[in-house]
């Protein structure tokens, strides 16, 4: 071993010892004081004098050289734990394959660098989802943390909620209709990526060009499994980082993190899998910032759901409704009903809600049914009732009748203030729990 490696392994084991808790520092310390007192005591006649009543001592004695092996061993043991591969401890930086995490608080020096990811947040975000502002939040409260990230993502693949794939595609590439100048794609909640992935592909095949993917979510650990999922999958897709934020309230915070990918060729903005519907303050709010959002000749490509609840919830309008008639199929509301329950104790901040609310959901949740103004979608509003008397939201489900007719007009008038007309193409694909209706949106170049 060189000089230059020992000073490398040096400098590895501060970096790792910076890292210990303030304990396992304690530890280190005193096995290195016992081993420097008890190596040294021998051989000191006034320590040996002081403590064993000799001059000096040999190592033939069994009691001391017993002592001096254990303290030997004990630091031993106590540098190894500071050098160890680390995967239990500190932040989140990475997903195994079968969705897990791999944890450590040394960063990058725990986890090798084939699965560690990049993710970025606006200041003080990461932060502030310990502290959910609940007269602001309730569809987006569920996806936070790895319970919702992993239910969400066991709902999303359920064959009766899926969306088929090739009926996706073919009205994606007809209303993209081929254009070669898309370089990056920004997923506003990807889900599990597969419909991001089938764009990808799309894209590659008429650019052969790599094509630079950024999910952005307000679950890191929806923003790494899209990430994982996307760089393994996909050769041609370059994945720098992913974003941990807000799209909904705070697309400028985000805008400004995505400033540092800037590159040739136009954005492709996605948001599919009817997230426009789930809006906690609806969609109205959020299309006064998308505009601004957008750079000239950006494309927005989005989902409604089409139709309404009247068949489910037999008409009933401004009325109380049973919460466990919402979901056509027992598989998906089973875990549904996880989903909605551990957001709720999210949002309540007790974590006894989450029992309650699964064990007895008629009884701690309640459903109501009305017409939201701003396009005339049919409403669904779930609410936790928080202390059996004060009702809390907790999720939002819009669908639109007539074709989503009222929902483009409305649509129309806010992504095009100045009233230039950006170019919107429309389609509709069948959809397991009633149909969707895409929209693909491009901001003028003037």
């Amino acid at each position: 071993m060189t000089p230059a490696d020992i000073a490398k392994k040096l400098k590895e084991w501060i970096t790792h010892y910076s890292s210990l808790s303030i304990f396992q520092k304690i530890g280190v310390i005193i096995g290195m004081l016992m081993c420097a007192i008890l190596v040294a005591i021998p051989y000191v006649p006034d320590l040996s004098a002081h403590f064993f009543q000799k001059d000096k001592l040999g190592f033939s004695d069994f009691g001391i050289l017993t002592l001096r092996y254990f303290a030997i061993v004990f630091l031993v043991s106590m540098l190894l734990l500071t050098i160890k591969d680390k995967k239990s401890e500190g932040r989140v930086n990475s997903l195994t394959e079968d969705g897990n995490s791999l944890v450590g608080e040394d960063g990058i020096h725990a986890i090798a660098s084939e699965h560690c990811f990049s993710v970025y947040s606006p200041k003080g975000f990461a932060e502030q989802l310990s502290k959910i502002p609940t007269n602001q939040w309730a569809s987006r409260a569920s996806y936070i943390g790895i319970d919702g990230g992993k239910l969400w993502l066991e709902i999303s693949r359920n064959p009766h909620y899926a969306t088929d794939q090739r009926d996706l595609m073919d009205a994606v590439e007809k209303m993209l209709n081929g254009d070669l100048g898309i370089s990056r794609i920004v997923s506003l909640g990807p889900g599990d990526s597969k419909s991001d992935s089938s764009i990808i592909n799309y894209l590659y095949s008429i650019s052969k060009n790599k094509i630079t993917y950024i999910p952005v979510d307000i679950s890191e650990y929806m923003v790494l499994n899209s990430i994982r999922c996307i760089s393994e999958m996909h050769a041609a897709a370059n994945v720098p980082f992913g974003v941990l934020g807000d799209f909904e309230s705070d697309l400028q915070s985000i805008r400004e993190l995505l400033g540092a990918n800037e590159q040739e060729g136009k954005t492709l903005f996605v948001m599919l899998g009817n997230t426009i519907s789930n809006l906690d303050k609806g969609p109205e709010s959020f299309y006064k910032q998308v505009h601004l959002f957008m750079q000239p000749g950006d494309y927005f490509l989005f989902d409604i759901l089409l139709g309404n609840y009247d068949q489910r919830l037999n008409g009933s309008i401004d009325k109380q409704c049973d919460a466990n008639s919402i979901f056509p199929c027992d598989d998906v509301w089973d875990v549904y009903k996880k989903f909605i329950a551990q957001g709720a104790r999210r949002i309540s901040g007790d974590h006894s809600v989450y029992k309650d609310v699964l064990n007895e959901f008629s009884d701690n949740v309640v459903v109501t049914r009305r017409k939201y103004d701003f396009d005339d979608s049919d409403e669904l509003c779930m609410q936790y009732k928080k202390d059996g008397v004060r009702k809390v939201p907790i999720f939002y489900w819009r669908k639109y009748d007539k074709n989503g007719e009222k929902f483009e007009a409305r649509l129309k008038q806010k992504l095009n203030p100045t009233g230039r007309n950006g170019v919107i193409a429309t389609d509709c694909i069948p959809d397991p729990v009633g149909g969707l209706k895409l929209f693909l949106y491009r901001r003028p170049n003037v």
